[in-house]
């Protein structure tokens, strides 16, 4: 008969957010809005904090104006609504082209951001950046 092994991390050793486990449920989503524009300008439904990992600076404001599921049992309102209790709202990682893709965008640049993430993580894993011409 095999038995279960439980691995044990005292609290504190780890520190920062930790990438999603292998057991959550994960989403294929597209998140559209705007990096670092003006609330007023852009009208958002969620403003979100972001962490762009591998770029210099510090965190940066996307103006959420829709989340789309692409793929994967859930809510799209359900996934924005867990990320909005911590800030940074969400760490967004990725292939280094797609993300200076999407740090380079200008504010007034309306953006389609697809990737995956999973319920209860903070880890946005950037897959395309698409960017409205204008």
């Amino acid at each position: 008969m095999l038995g279960l092994t439980a691995l044990f991390v005292p609290t504190g050793v780890l520190s920062g957010p930790m990438p999603p486990s292998i057991f959550q449920q994960k989403l294929y989503v597209r998140l559209e809005g705007y990096l670092d524009a003006p609330t007023e300008k852009v009208h958002p439904w969620r403003q979100l904090t972001v962490r762009l990992v591998g770029t210099p600076g510090e965190y940066r404001q996307f103006a959420l104006t829709n989340i789309i599921v692409l793929s994967g049992n859930g809510s799209g309102f359900g996934l924005i609504e867990q990320l909005m209790v911590t800030k940074p709202n969400l760490f967004i990682a990725g292939h280094r082209r797609a993300i200076e893709d999407l740090a380079s965008a200008p504010p007034d640049r309306f953006l389609r951001i697809k990737g995956t993430i999973a319920f209860g993580s903070r880890w946005f894993y950037l897959d395309q950046v698409e960017r409205e011409e204008g």
